[in-house]
Formats: structure tokens, C-alpha cells, sequence
């Protein structure tokens, strides 16, 4: 569960606000937990009063200690200011959702189609087995959206990556879904776990779950500037990794990874690599975030 921490800006006695500030985060035996390091904005022309932070907790109803240290540009370290936090999980009900905008890749009529009807160019690697709902890859093979890149302005403000999949092998590094050479985001399976990276302020930020074998799951990533990184399996939040302030989202630089790749991650030569081995039901791409109540509904009505 993410929480939002709000504490006021401390200076010295020459009025000065601290340059940043190390939160530590420890449970009710003084166990650290979480240590990491806060920036007041002392560079800013005009220093804001409060200074405001999201961090991520359990969501079981359990006490924190919170002590945040001020530390001025030389280092020197003043008193620290002490928060009890309790966090309790909230009450989500579903919030109805329509079909994603972006991108919309299933089986229809026997054939693997894109219905979000934005008539993406499309090209076809290696061999594509349908079966029923489901469709895998033989031999390598992917599905490009050569023209995705048209909406990587809408995706820096934030949006929502949706995947029903029958997992196979989990403990080989696979991509499902994504565009992620040197920047930009996927979906992946890797070490028995699902995860979801978006690149962020020069680097990948990332949020990871366990996963079974033989297994089919709902999973779906949300980028939130606002908020961070989030990933929900089968409805239900698992995951959260703060992005920083002013998030910058990065995509990929080299022209011939500028595409969109379904069963693969993109790379520079246009064939994909990091195949994925399972089956793929859906993958969806949506221009906005979605609420938890959003990601509650689709896992309920897949």
C-alpha cells in the first residue's frame, strides 16, 4: 500500500532548509526496514513549507515507527522528527472500466487482431499458433506495432499495461509484452517471478511478484507520475516502487527498436528477443492509469 507522508521543512538557525533527508523506516522493535534518502527542494528558487513523500507499506494493520533526519549541504545532521504510522488496507470495490484505447491484441475469428482500431502497421515473426482464446509463438516469433511510438507522449503521463497469460516456464528470463531496449517499459517473467519495469529518471524502475508455473494470470502494470510504479495480480495490488519527483519517463533512442513487440522485447535488428514461451490471452494498453477499482473490475470480468 503506498501512503503519503507529509512533514514539514526543517532549518537552521539562519533560517537555511535542509539540502535532504534520510527516512527510516522501523518497526514496533526498531528494525529498520526501509532507509532512503528524501531531497527538500533547497535548490528551488522559492522552498516549499512541506515536503510530501510516498512510501510503501504493508497493507496489514500494523504500527511504524517513521524518523526523518534533516541533513544540511555540508552533511551536518539535525534532530530528527518522529512519525507513528499505522497502515490499513483499504476496501476496494471494482470501478468500471471500458476496453483499453491504446492497444487491444486477441484472438478474434481465429486470428490474433488488434481491436482498439487505431489500424497500427503490423509485421509478423515467426509462427503464431491460435488455440481457441489463446495464442503462443513458435520459433521465435512475435508480433510488431511498428507505429506504436506515435503514443509515447501519452504513455509519459502515465498508463495502464494489461495481460491475461497462461505462464509456462517462470525461471527463464522471458518478455511477454513490451518496448524496452535502453528505455521504455515491459512485462516480463524471470526467477519464478512476473515483473513490470517502466524506465524512469535515467533508470528502470521496477515491481516484481512470485508466480507459479502451468499458471494463467491477470497481471497489470500502472505508471502513475503521481504516484510510481504499481503491479496488480489477479485484482489485487502487489507491488509499489516510488519514481522520485518530476518523473521523467525514458523510451527507446535506437530507431530500430521503435516498435511495440507482442512475445518478445523489441531490439535494435527488428526481430524481437527474450522470447516468451507460455500463451497469451490478452494484452491491453490503456492512455490513463487505472484506480485499483479499475484493475478489480477487468480481473473480475476477463
Amino acid at each position: 500500500m503506498l501512503t503519503k507522508i507529509e512533514f514539514p521543512q526543517a532549518k537552521d538557525v539562519a533560517g537555511t532548509p535542509a539540502h535532504h533527508y534520510e527516512l527510516q523506516l522501523l518497526d514496533r522493535n526498531n528494525a529498520i526496514l526501509k532507509n532512503e534518502t528524501v531531497f527538500g527542494g533547497y535548490y528551488l528558487p522559492t522552498v516549499v513549507e512541506k515536503n510530501t513523500y510516498s512510501i510503501a507499506l504493508s497493507t496489514t494493520n500494523e504500527k511504524y515507527i517513521l524518523r526523518i533526519t534533516p541533513i544540511s549541504i555540508f552533511g551536518q545532521r539535525g534532530e530528527p522528527m518522529i512519525q507513528w504510522i499505522k497502515v490499513e488496507a483499504p476496501v476496494v470495490a471494482p470501478e468500471a472500466i471500458g476496453d483499453p484505447d491504446l492497444l487491444q491484441v486477441q484472438v478474434q475469428g481465429g486470428a490474433v487482431v488488434d481491436l482498439s482500431g487505431k489500424n497500427y502497421t503490423t509485421d509478423t515473426r515467426g509462427t503464431t499458433n491460435v488455440s481457441g482464446e489463446y495464442f503462443s509463438f513458435g520459433n521465435n516469433g512475435n508480433i510488431k506495432f511498428t507505429d506504436f511510438k506515435q503514443n509515447d507522449t501519452k504513455l509519459a503521463d502515465g498508463f495502464a499495461f494489461a495481460i491475461v497469460a497462461k505462464l509456462g516456464d517462470v525461471n527463464t528470463k522471458q518478455t511477454i509484452a513490451g518496448n524496452q531496449h535502453a528505455g521504455g517499459y515491459g512485462m516480463s517473467v524471470e526467477a519464478g517471478k512476473a515483473s513490470f519495469a517502466v524506465h524512469v529518471n535515467g533508470r528502470y524502475v521496477a515491481v516484481t511478484c512470485a508466480v507459479t508455473a502451468n499458471t494463467e494470470y491477470h497481471i497489470v502494470g500502472v505508471y502513475n507520475p503521481d504516484v510510481g510504479v504499481l503491479l496488480y495480480l489477479n485484482g489485487q495490488l502487489v507491488g509499489v516502487a516510488a519514481v522520485g519527483d518530476n518523473p521523467q519517463m525514458g523510451f527507446a533512442t535506437d530507431a530500430g527498436a521503435e516498435y511495440f513487440c507482442v512475445g518478445a522485447d523489441s531490439d535494435a535488428s527488428g526481430n524481437g528477443e527474450i522470447f516468451y514461451k507460455g500463451s497469451i490471452k490478452q494484452v491491453g494498453i490503456y492512455s490513463t492509469p487505472l484506480t485499483a477499482g479499475n484493475v478489480l473490475y477487468l480481473y473480475q470480468n476477463q
